[in-house]
């Protein structure tokens, strides 16, 4: 084909390729549609509650200083160790060997202890902290107060399995906020057991409970059974256990350096069902328990197993001495002299001393 014909074929082609598209148009719009039917109409929200006053009710100044300058004054905010003269914190933490200490006596120690288990404290702790309002107090569950009640933004509210037991189902369940308080509050060793020879090994002056035995005591569990003449109540018989808790006396409303955040036992709650007792002495019992426990401590020394200031002696002992000395111990480190359970204590330091004698 010659190149004029096929310059011509070219022609022609662009001309149909340019043509043709611009002979296709679009025609004129049609008329519009009839209108739809109108949607239901909407219903105006009700504005809820303003989520900031809700918090101030609490979280205000003058409430939150109040409470600070109440837990300064509590022996959670101030403890010292008697021996060393240290701020309790700082002994229990800095110690390589205390992480049984640093789970109770530092903020740091009972956060990881609650939250990770205990056997992670394996060494002593970089920069202990003293116990503070995030010991305790972490955030809400809910913050829906009215229908499932106030829970005070608790660490721990759930039953506490004992430290004092190997069996996980020995625990305490007082069913209200005063559970937190049995975590620390609890005795980490238990009763004595003797050896194959009727013996018991007394290993410390620091030997027994533990400073803190009042749940179990309120419980009505955990001291040295021994029979005698005086019959153990049972546990969970205690009005005080069953109708109070340990809330309900060491943080009544505060009034006069007692109850709130200081945690001293208050008297105005004591009087709600002791009505015009004008101290803790109800009914005698804690003179009775005193004198109980002075005449414990008399026949324990004689037994040589307590000095002339209270302390146990470290030494081998027949197991009702041990058992006697461990329930003298708890006595001494429950400090209610009998308010927390007078049946259960009475009946642990009548039998003790009949062992005795």
């Amino acid at each position: 084909m010659k190149i004029r014909e096929i310059t011509k074929l070219l022609v022609v082609a662009a001309l149909v390729l340019f043509v043709v598209p611009a002979c296709v148009k679009e025609g004129p719009p049609g008329l519009d549609g009839a209108d739809g039917a109108d949607g239901v109409n909407g219903v105006d929200g009700i504005d809820g509650a303003d989520g900031e006053v809700a918090c101030i009710v609490c979280h205000n100044d003058d409430n939150m200083n109040e409470i600070k300058a109440q837990f300064a004054t509590s022996i959670h905010g101030t403890s010292m160790i008697q021996y060393t003269g240290q701020p309790t914190y700082i002994y229990a933490g800095a110690g390589e060997n205390r992480k049984a200490c640093a789970i109770c006596h530092t903020h740091d120690g009972f956060v990881e202890w609650q939250f990770t288990e205990r056997d992670t404290l394996t060494s002593a702790l970089a920069a202990p902290t003293h116990i503070t309002c995030e010991t305790c107090h972490s955030g809400h569950v809910s913050f829906d107060f009215e229908a499932d009640g106030q829970d005070y933004a608790l660490r721990a509210k759930g039953p506490v399995q004992l430290l004092m037991f190997d069996d996980p189902n020995r625990q305490i369940d007082f069913g209200t906020e005063s559970n937190l308080c049995v975590n620390c509050h609890q005795p980490r060793t238990s009763e004595p057991t003797p050896d194959d020879d009727g013996n018991y090994f007394i290993s410390s002056s620091h030997w027994g409970p533990h400073h803190g035995p009042q749940s179990t005591i309120l419980e009505g569990i955990g001291g040295y059974e021994v029979a005698g003449s005086t019959e153990y109540p049972g546990t969970k018989s205690h009005p005080h256990r069953n109708n109070a808790g340990c809330t309900t006396c060491h943080m009544y409303e505060f009034e006069s350096g007692e109850g709130g955040h200081t945690f001293e036992p208050s008297l105005a709650s004591c009087t709600k069902c002791h009505q015009e007792q004008d101290n803790f002495d109800v009914g005698g019992v804690q003179t009775e328990v005193e004198e109980l426990i002075h005449e414990l401590q008399v026949l324990l020394q004689s037994a040589g197993v307590v000095d002339a200031e209270g302390h146990l002696v470290k030494g081998t002992y027949p197991i009702g001495v041990a058992g006697a000395a461990y329930n003298y111990a708890m006595m001494e480190d429950d400090r209610s002299m009998g308010v927390h359970n007078p049946d259960y204590i009475k009946a642990l330091l009548k039998n003790s001393i009949e062992s005795l004698e």
